[in-house]
């Protein structure tokens, strides 16, 4: 069979037009990715946004892999669902613990892709089967509850603002119907608050010129008072270990007697409650006393209100007596003999003598031992 040579030659660019076809669907549909090693990643995110499988993967911007998988993850102990996306990457690129994967658009109507952000130099690599946390992406739901919230703050804002406003002309009003007040009040006072000035004034210059008059005074006071302050902080200074050794001996004296109070303390318990036992009984024998006393007092009240005339007349016969006795004394100062002798009158009763006063003139007494013989 015999073929023409335009047959061939058709047959030929059919050929190489389809050879081109395939290397031009293997460089563009990355084909050739199919046939690389990849290394599997698993990113964890709290919310993917309707990321589908697919969806390429970039780190640092450029394309290293394609989503292979997405699973719904066990809650964590927060008791919340998590979802983990399975990749596959570039095994070349430097995966390090603190990257950041982020789901990100594509411009505003563009596919959903995964940001890989490379982390530090000093980080350590992300080890093979070892998990990459993502943060979660932003939703576009999101601006609506922040602007609604944002209206709402506004509105408390603007409410707040009218009230702040209503409540400054109210407090506007009163600072000036006080201002008219303190403008009245000054008119009114106008020549006391002249005097008070002047008074002011004169004190000031008064203080000022006590103050230039004893200024070499006050001077020694302040020397004088920086010279106790020294001499009082080389003092401390000098017995601070004497201060330290009483202040730890205060402290050990201070725990022996905490001890001893624990170690006596079932002995002082039974003191005080023997003792609050005896008071309560002295406080009942004092009270009963004391009524006793108040009953005493009361029946010695009675018997002086009965016996007051009796004591009355006892008082005048004690200052009668008194009076007597002192008489009797000054004539017996002024004459002695009368303690010997007695009187010569017979009408006196026997064995019995009687001093008769007619005036300053005492009655002549003989002597006992005279009268006794001549009887």
């Amino acid at each position: 069979m015999e073929y023409r040579s335009s047959e061939v030659k058709a047959g030929f660019f059919v050929c190489l037009s389809f050879v081109v076809m395939v290397v031009f669907v293997f460089f563009l549909g990355n084909v050739q990715d199919s046939f690389d090693e990849k290394r599997q990643l698993k990113i964890i995110f709290n919310f993917t946004g309707g990321l589908d499988i697919g969806a390429p993967v970039r780190y640092a911007g450029l394309d290293v892999g394609r989503v292979k998988d997405i699973q719904l993850m066990e809650a964590d102990p927060t008791g919340r669902d998590r979802v983990a996306v399975v990749t596959e990457v570039n095994p070349k690129i430097h995966l390090r613990q603190n990257s950041t994967a982020m789901i990100k658009t594509a411009g505003l109507m563009g596919g959903l892709y995964i940001e890989i952000r490379p982390g530090t130099s000093k980080a350590k690599e992300l080890a093979s089967g070892e998990t990459l946390l993502g943060q979660d992406s932003f939703e576009f739901d999101q601006v609506g509850d922040i602007m609604e919230n944002f209206v709402a703050q506004i509105q408390r804002f603007t409410d707040l603002s009218e009230t702040l406003i209503v409540e400054s002309k109210h407090t506007l009003k009163m600072v000036q119907h006080s201002l008219v007040n303190v403008d009245h009040l000054v008119e009114d006072n106008t020549v006391w608050l002249k005097k008070n000035l002047k008074n002011m004034a004169k004190v000031s210059a008064e203080l000022a010129h006590l103050m230039d008059k004893d200024k070499g005074e006050i001077r020694k006071v302040i020397h004088n008072v920086r010279d106790i302050t020294n001499r009082t902080n080389k003092l401390l200074t000098e017995k601070e270990q004497n201060i330290h050794t009483i202040i730890e001996q205060t402290q050990n004296l201070t725990r022996e007697v905490e001890l001893l109070m624990a170690d006596n303390r079932p002995g002082v318990t039974s003191f005080v409650r023997h003792v609050e036992t005896d008071a309560r009984k002295i406080s009942g024998k004092a009270q009963s006393v004391m009524a006793n006393l108040d009953s005493t007092l009361q029946q010695t009240n009675g018997i002086l209100l009965e016996n007051r005339r009796n004591m009355l007349e006892v008082v005048k016969n004690l200052k009668e007596t008194t009076a007597h006795i002192k008489s009797f004394s000054a004539d017996i100062e002024r004459n002695p003999w009368k303690l010997v002798r007695k009187s010569d009158e017979r009408s006196a009763p026997e064995n019995q003598w009687q001093p008769v006063y007619s005036g300053n003139d005492p009655i002549r007494m003989r002597r006992l031992d005279k009268s006794s013989y001549e009887e």
